[in-house]
């Protein structure tokens, strides 16, 4: 059985795996995130565990394994472009398999904070976490069920959206530093359908992972 471990004995040996990149990859990566090959090695051993697990948990999408690289590591990690403050706790909501948390974890966020309300996910997501050197806290919980957490930065991919994670998560969302959202193709009929029932205002930027996939940040929800 695949596990985190598999990653420690690799590292003792001074081995950093990464048969998951080519070589242009990793050079793009460490020069666009400053990110190191251990960090790379750590993502590398996040992606076998996510996909040995994943037919059983159904984590991710059968069709995105193939291009992993866009589709999760190079999706997650563009966000530290945008995170202005990496000291800050950072809550990914309806985190399923991890991401973007796990992957930002390994990259440099300091402390992470998952929810997630699938108490098997949870159970993968205690594993995963191990392969981080940074704090990972795991709350397997509701969203709406989750007293105020303080000052945190927010993220999600994938989970819900907008009016929706604006009803479930508004007392997070209220005292928020930051919140920078992952999105599809329809966002802009979210934003359409969000502006109904409540007041913020928000930027889009393009994503570098998928052409019709964008990054919003929203400020002043209410």
């Amino acid at each position: 059985i695949y596990n985190a471990q598999h990653f420690f004995y690799k590292h003792l040996l001074g081995f950093y795996y990464m048969a998951n990149f080519t070589k242009e990859q990793i050079e793009y990566l460490k020069t666009e995130f400053n990110v190191s090959r251990e960090t790379l090695s750590r993502i590398s051993q996040y992606q076998e565990l996510l996909i040995s697990e994943n037919e059983n948990l159904n984590l991710i999408g059968k069709s995105t394994i193939e291009d992993f690289y866009n589709r999760h590591i190079l999706d997650s990690l563009q966000l530290l472009k945008f995170i202005k403050n990496k000291s800050i706790p950072l809550i990914d909501l309806g985190t399923g398999a991890g991401i973007p948390g796990i992957i930002l974890s390994i990259a440099g966020i300091s402390e992470v904070i998952l929810i997630e309300s699938k108490t098997k996910k949870c159970n993968f997501l205690e594993n995963a976490s191990k392969i981080s050197n940074n704090s990972i806290k795991i709350i397997n919980s509701r969203i709406e069920e989750i007293e105020n957490l303080g000052i945190v930065n927010i993220t999600a991919r994938a989970f819900a959206p907008l009016e929706k994670i604006f009803k479930t998560s508004y007392d997070l969302l209220t005292t928020a530093n930051q919140i920078i959202l992952l999105k599809g193709q329809n966002i802009n009929e979210e934003v359409k359908i969000a502006k109904k029932n409540w007041k913020f205002n928000l930027k889009l930027y393009d994503s570098i992972a998928a052409r019709d996939s964008k990054i919003i940040e929203i400020f002043s929800v209410q």
